[in-house]
């Protein structure tokens, strides 16, 4: 769990990847949510389309990422990934909203769910695919952490079977997303 929580590369389950149009960055929209008001949901949008901007400048597969505070003031610069289909974000002491790209547009994987459900100071982890898909989890005031750590945790063993195909491992990541809220975290999802 140390591991995770300091040291997380957040990674996807690639079922292929696709390529940043101009169409894809216009139809991201903002979302409400409970942690930024409608400014900050605006300000969360452009972010997502900048994040997609940059992720143009690297080759096809490779993520990026950036943190903000609460205020949507970026935390350092973007974040490159080493190799395809994962990115390292830097675990910050003071709450804040994590962003990063899915090449292949897909939601959430069984890792990422992990950093986030281990790191206590994300309140907020976003995932922009290049097709400009958008998803989000969000704690909440009724986020119950324990529970979320450890069925975070079951998931994420349960997911790196190596004998399990992807096809699986997103099923199984879908029906985790579908339950979350009985752990007071809010899923969102903006998909193409």
């Amino acid at each position: 769990m140390q591991s995770a929580q300091n040291n997380a590369t957040l990674k996807e389950i690639s079922l292929g990847y696709k390529e940043i149009t101009i169409q894809s960055i216009q139809h991201i929209q903002p979302f409400a949510c409970e942690t930024l008001d409608a400014a900050g949901s605006r300000a969360l949008a452009n972010a997502h389309k900048k994040l997609l901007l940059e992720a143009r400048k690297v080759p096809l597969g490779i993520e990026k990422a950036r943190c903000y505070g609460l205020d949507m003031q970026p935390m350092g610069g973007y974040f490159t990934g080493e190799q395809e289909g994962g990115v390292h974000i830097p675990n910050f002491s003071t709450p804040h909203i994590a962003i990063h790209d899915h090449p292949s547009g897909m939601t959430f994987s069984p890792e990422d769910i992990l950093g986030f459900a281990c790191r206590d100071s994300m309140q907020m982890l976003t995932i922009v695919g290049n097709d400009g898909s958008v998803y989000a989890l969000e704690k909440t005031a009724a986020t119950d952490l324990i529970s979320l750590k450890m069925a975070a945790r079951t998931l994420n063993h349960t997911a790196n079977d190596p004998t399990m195909p992807k096809t699986a491992v997103y099923n199984l990541v879908t029906d985790f997303l579908m339950e979350i809220s009985q752990y007071g975290v809010q899923y969102y999802t903006r998909g193409n």
